[in-house]
């Protein structure tokens, strides 16, 4: 991990779940708590890729709504009573 550990947590587990986490830490040949630990960053990790995939589908969204509005060739106030619309009809924006 390369990190000072300098705090600690007590997690409660059923029989079944630690028993699962015991033995996937002797499988790999470490602890329970590296398991624990590396589970969490992964976790984390996870939680900062969904926010850059919501932000890259809101992109996609505007991004799609801009070449829709060229196409029909629709001015501001049209394009804007498009978008109340399509959000009228339950398609998120």
């Amino acid at each position: 991990m390369g990190k000072n550990l300098e705090k600690a947590v007590t997690i409660r587990f059923t029989r079944d779940d630690y028993s699962k986490l015991e033995f996937k830490a002797e499988s790999e040949g470490t602890t329970i708590a590296s398991i624990i630990r590396k589970s969490c960053l992964n976790y984390f990790e996870q939680q900062k890729i969904e926010n850059h995939l919501t932000l890259m589908e809101q992109r996609q969204r505007q991004l799609l709504i801009e070449v829709i509005s060229v196409m029909l060739n629709l001015n501001e106030d049209e394009k804007e009573e498009a978008i109340d619309r399509l959000i009228e009809n339950g398609i998120k924006l």
